[in-house]
C-alpha cells in the first residue's frame, strides 16, 4: 500500500469476494437440521405405529387367556402408563417428537382401555354412556393441550369431540319415523363444516399443523 504497487479498493474488494454470501452458510446449516428433522418425525411415527400393531396383536391373541385383570392392565393401565411417560418426556426430557409418539399410543389404548373396564365391571349403559365419556375425554385433552401447547393433543380433542357428537346425536334422535341415512349425512356434512372452521381458527396458532388435516 505504501508503494501504491496495490491500492487499498483492490485489497478490499479481495476480502470481499472471499466472503461467503451473508445467510448462505446459516441457510444450509438450517435446510440439513430440517432435514434432518422431517427424518426423525418419520422414523418416531413409523416406530409408534410399530410398536401399537405389535402391542394389539400380542392382546388380541391372549385375549381369551387373560383375566379380567390383565385385560384392564394391558388396555387401560399401559394408556396410562403411556400417558404418564409423554408428559415426563415433554417437561423433563424436552423431547418433543418421542413424547407425542407416545402421547398417540396413549390416546388409542385409554378410550378403549376404559371400555373394557366399564365390561369387565358389568357396566353396560349404551350410547348414553359412551357419549359421557368421550365427551369427558375431550374436555380433557383439551385442558392438556391449554397446559402444554401441544398439537397432539388438541387432534385427540377433536377425535374424542367427533365421537362425542356421533354418540350422543345417535342417542337423542331415535325413533320409529326416524331416516338413519338422512340423519347420517346430516351429521357428516355438520362434522366437515366444524373441520373446516377450526382449520381456518388456527391459521395463525401452535395448532397450525392441525389445519392441512381438518381441511383436508
Amino acid at each position: 500500500l505504501d508503494s501504491g504497487a496495490v491500492t487499498k479498493a483492490e485489497v478490499l474488494a479481495l476480502f470481499d469476494s472471499a466472503t461467503p454470501p451473508s445467510g448462505g452458510v446459516d441457510s444450509s446449516i438450517e435446510a440439513k437440521n430440517e432435514g434432518g428433522s422431517k427424518i426423525a418425525h418419520i422414523l418416531y411415527g413409523t416406530g409408534g405405529l410399530i410398536v401399537l400393531l405389535g402391542l394389539c396383536i400380542f392382546i388380541g391373541q391372549h385375549w381369551d387367556d387373560f383375566s379380567s385383570t390383565l385385560r384392564i392392565f394391558f388396555t387401560l393401565g399401559t394408556g396410562i402408563l403411556f400417558y404418564v411417560s409423554s408428559v415426563l418426556i415433554w417437561t423433563r426430557l424436552r423431547l418433543a417428537g418421542i413424547g407425542s409418539v407416545i402421547h398417540t399410543l396413549a390416546g388409542v389404548l385409554i378410550p378403549g382401555g376404559i371400555l373394557v373396564t366399564l365390561d369387565e365391571l358389568g357396566f353396560h349403559d349404551g350410547r348414553w354412556g359412551l357419549s359421557v365419556i368421550f365427551l369427558a375425554l375431550t374436555i380433557f385433552a383439551v385442558l392438556q393441550y391449554r397446559a402444554t401447547v401441544k398439537s397432539v393433543t388438541l387432534f385427540f380433542a377433536v377425535l374424542y369431540g367427533t365421537g362425542a357428537f356421533l354418540l350422543l346425536s345417535d342417542a337423542i334422535v331415535t325413533g320409529p319415523y326416524f331416516d338413519e341415512s338422512t340423519f347420517t349425512g346430516y351429521r357428516l356434512l355438520a362434522i366437515g363444516l366444524a373441520y373446516t372452521l377450526l382449520g381456518y381458527a388456527w391459521q395463525h396458532s401452535p395448532a397450525t399443523v392441525l389445519t392441512g388435516v381438518l381441511y383436508f
